[in-house]
């Protein structure tokens, strides 16, 4: 136990982490989105080459470790620290705020 913590980091570091990692994969998502406009401006569409689809794992990878880290924060944090009439409410919120997200999220994307 490096940390002292029998869980080895406390829930909130936990989603601290996740959140953390959210924006990393942002700011790769925006690397990658520059390189690919930068691309396409410099060449025309029926160039061969630019970049493959593949640049967007990892973004995707990323973003997937952090909503690991998070919702298990998350639901780990309620479940112990949540009072006894609150840990169902309280888990519910949390998937309700996600699905909400992704809701938004494909919304966006598809008037777009």
């Amino acid at each position: 136990e490096i940390t002292g913590h029998p869980a080895g980091i406390t829930q909130l570091q936990r989603v601290g982490i996740g959140l953390v990692l959210s924006a990393v994969s942002m700011a790769v998502a925006g690397i990658v989105e520059v390189k690919r406009r930068n691309y396409a401006l410099a060449h025309s569409p029926l160039a061969p080459g630019g970049i493959s689809l593949f640049w967007l794992s990892f973004q995707y990878a990323i973003f997937g470790i952090a909503d690991m880290f998070t919702l298990v924060g998350l639901l780990e944090f309620f479940y112990r620290e949540a009072p006894a009439g609150m840990k169902s409410l309280s888990t519910s919120f949390t998937w309700l705020s996600l699905s909400f997200g992704y809701f938004l999220s494909s919304t966006l994307l598809r008037t777009h």
